[in-house]
């Protein structure tokens, strides 16, 4: 490039806000999971619950906020913990799972929300997880008949 010389090669473009250009923190895409069948896990190692969603973000700096809701349960009296976390495929999204107590089989309200930055503009598909904390007692999510 030459001082003084003026040419359209050597431009950096800027988009501005306005038609057609989504406002930060915009919502840019829904997408809705439920099931009507209750997955039930007796193991501390996290199982699918059946409750999955894909998303293709439209630009890798597009966060992602899931969250969900429902009824979990424990199948007997003890005072066992139904553990709950959202997966992006194999890796847990948070810094720790949600943790949620019953007792006598009780149900259990649930709902929470995670916000993760997948950096992709791939399909990514979310599913929540469950575990038993005593590895052995029946926990559930969702409660048949619900949705999350």
């Amino acid at each position: 490039m030459t001082a003084g010389t003026w040419t359209t090669t050597n431009l950096q473009q800027i988009q501005l806000f306005g038609p057609g250009v989504a406002l930060a923190g915009a919502v840019l895409q829904t997408k809705q999971a439920s099931t009507t069948s209750e997955t039930a896990v007796t193991s501390s190692t996290f199982g699918n619950t059946g409750v999955t969603a894909a998303i293709a973000p439209r630009s890798a700096a597009n966060l992602i906020r899931a969250n969900y809701g429902g009824l979990g349960r424990n199948s007997n009296s003890t005072n066992t913990t139904l553990i709950l976390g959202l997966f992006r495929g194999a890796t847990q999204i948070g810094t720790s799972p949600q943790l949620f107590s019953g007792s006598g089989a009780a149900n259990i309200n649930l709902s929470d929300e995670w916000i993760d930055g997948p950096n992709t503009t791939s399909s990514t598909t979310y599913v929540i997880k469950a575990a038993s904390q005593d590895n052995a007692t029946s926990v559930s999510f969702p409660r048949v008949g619900t949705t999350a």
